[in-house]
């Protein structure tokens, strides 16, 4: 059974094509790198801001 998706071959007639192709495939893999650093990044900031509210003081509402 054949795969319904067909990919862009690498080693295309035209020169611009291939160039572009792979091109894209990088601009894929640079974005696919900075997706899991923001998810690192923001995993971070909520240990980071858990971390803060832990080590802060209580705070006592003063009732009236």
């Amino acid at each position: 059974m054949k795969d319904s998706h067909d990919e862009l071959p690498t080693k295309h007639n035209d020169p611009l094509i291939a160039f572009l192709n792979k091109l894209i495939k990088i601009a894929v893999k640079c974005l696919a790198v900075m997706m899991v650093a923001v998810i690192f990044w923001g995993v971070g900031d909520v240990l980071y801001v858990m971390y803060n509210n832990v080590i802060a003081p209580p705070f006592y509402a003063h009732r009236y």
